[in-house]
């Protein structure tokens, strides 16, 4: 069975960076999200081998996941072309002014509202799951 890892992802100015809750010490950086999630497999396995022994937990031996958390801005390039911020703001009822402040970094959405566009957005992921198409 693989290790579920938590990768916490973020946008910064020039740049994203992502580290993982279950290893200390572990950041990466790159130039675009697209590295991170690619590059990310094998700096994990570089970094678990950089190890010494005494810190090398049994989990580290096995297969490895990871779950992505975005941050909205990192979110939005993820699914850029196809969520934007009148689209998230659509499917989550926030308004598009707000989102964009959020994408800016004018104002930081509290916890109440991450887990409103959080649910908002699964709730219509599985209504795409369940789209049947006919001929």
């Amino acid at each position: 069975m693989a290790k579920k890892l938590n990768v916490i992802v973020k946008k910064m100015p020039a740049n994203y960076g992502a580290f993982i809750e279950e290893v200390d010490g572990f950041v990466i950086t790159r130039k675009t999200l697209n590295q991170i999630i690619n590059d990310l497999p094998q700096a994990i396995k570089f970094h678990i081998e950089a190890l010494n022994d005494y810190e090398i937990q049994p989990w580290m031996l096995q297969e490895i996941e990871f779950t992505y958390h975005y941050d909205i801005d990192s979110l939005l390039d993820k699914y850029q072309g196809i969520l934007n911020q009148a689209n998230i703001s659509r499917i989550t009822g926030i308004n598009e002014s707000l989102l964009r402040q959020y994408v800016l970094g004018i104002k930081k959405p509290g916890k109440k509202q991450i887990i409103r566009i959080q649910e908002k957005l699964h709730t219509f992921a599985g209504e795409l799951s369940n789209v049947n198409i006919r001929q």
